[in-house]
């Protein structure tokens, strides 16, 4: 006999189905958030000891160094023993991979793929990353977030270990990151695939979950599942970004929830950041959004690099920035999550990131120093002159790509 439970679980899933997305809501189980490197790097690593038939990793940030050493000599024990490792890595995002690492890894069976590598006859595609981190293992659990196989990730080995968020999950929810990575790896001309079973039936229980894409060229679904879920929201707007280069868009929709009576807010890097000039162009939008009641918070403790945003009762983690680049050119790809146990989590781990972050207000913003202002300004122009190359770029980019058809 069918339970209750499990008829209301599937009555749930079908209605936001029909009215909700590309890719539809599936059931999540053992949803796991894992914030700060001290909770995601024993995550990732124990993921992949315990894997048993296959390991799928897509990364855009891997650099060699200590912890990628460690990862390394995990995936060189698990081919040994017989699991099938695919490791797809974006070719810019891997530069600084030595020839030697990733000779260890051919020669203990582990399969690699470049997504985009450069050619010259495409340069003018290169512009194009792919810029998803993710991990699967077992086609049963998956890992995915912001994080990278770099030092910069681990305290161990590093001074400010970069902060980040990775979500972990099991259930029907994993089926669909199976496919895009197939889908990805064949563009790739990976080997082909061994296909493997289901150690175990996924359970229907969970929280609604759905996939959520970027594959630039104007297919943009994240900020779309994001602008709408701001349009509904009434109590809270949460966002956090490393990069923050908003859409004329996504900043008139953030001002109007915050005149509306929401709480809106942005979480973003402070003063610890991997590109500075970043931060002090995102800081041209600060007056106009704080005019309007929207909270900003600069994280103190190292670079914020995570990726999560929170609208009520909706969270999304993963790899997408919230920026023009990311969307218009790269590959990316969130989890979107509905249910009171994963938005409990997620608004715990903002709460933290407010406490350890400093607010930037109005009196602090007219209390600039006049150096200062001047610098805003100076910024300010050179971000209008970029806007202005970028429209440029996308406008040749189109055309290489139509001659080249």
């Amino acid at each position: 006999m069918i339970s209750s439970d499990y008829c209301n679980n599937m009555l749930t899933l079908l209605a936001v189905n029909m009215t909700d997305g590309r890719h539809g809501w599936m059931p999540a189980s053992g949803v796991r958030i894992h914030a700060g490197d001290e909770k995601f790097v024993p995550a990732i690593e124990s993921l992949l000891k315990g894997a048993r038939v296959s390991i799928l990793i897509e990364m855009y940030l891997v650099e060699s160094g200590h912890w990628f050493d460690d990862l390394i000599a995990i995936l060189v024990e698990r081919a040994s023993v017989g699991v099938k490792v695919y490791f797809l890595l974006d070719h810019f995002g891997s530069i600084n991979v030595h020839s030697e690492d990733l000779e260890r890894l051919r020669v203990a069976g582990v399969k690699i793929a470049f997504y985009n590598p450069v050619r010259f006859f495409n340069l003018h595609r290169y512009i194009r990353r792919n810029h998803r981190k993710l991990i699967l293992v077992d086609s049963e659990r998956i890992l995915l977030g912001g994080v990278g196989f770099t030092d910069r990730f681990n305290s161990q080995y590093t001074e400010r270990a970069w902060f980040d968020v990775m979500v972990g999950f099991s259930g029907f929810a994993v089926s669909p990151w199976i496919e895009l990575f197939k889908e990805v790896w064949r563009r790739c001309g990976g080997e082909s695939l061994v296909s493997q079973g289901l150690l175990r039936q996924p359970t229907d229980q969970g929280s609604p979950a759905r996939m959520a894409l970027s594959r630039g060229w104007g297919f943009d679904e994240i900020s779309r599942q994001l602008y709408r879920r701001m349009r509904y929201s009434t109590q809270r707007v949460y966002v956090a970004t490393a990069y923050f280069l908003p859409t004329r868009k996504f900043r008139r929709r953030l001002k109007r929830m915050a005149r509306a009576g929401a709480d809106v807010r942005l979480l973003l890097p402070g003063e610890h950041m991997d590109h500075p000039a970043i931060r002090q162009v995102s800081r041209r939008y600060f007056y106009r959004l704080l005019l309007a009641g929207v909270r900003i918070f600069e994280y103190q403790d190292s670079f914020m690099h995570a990726k999560i945003y929170l609208c009520d009762g909706w969270a999304c983690v993963g790899s997408a920035n919230l920026d023009r680049w990311g969307t218009r050119w790269n590959l990316e790809a969130n989890q979107e999550f509905m249910g009171n146990d994963v938005v409990v989590g997620i608004l715990q781990v903002f709460n933290d990131c407010f406490e350890k972050s400093a607010e930037v207000t109005l009196s602090h913003w007219y209390g600039r120093s006049r150096w200062q202002r001047f610098g805003d300004r100076v910024w300010d122009m050179v971000a209008r002159v970029f806007q202005r190359l970028e429209s440029f770029l996308i406008r040749l980019v189109h055309r290489l790509e139509k001659k080249s058809k």
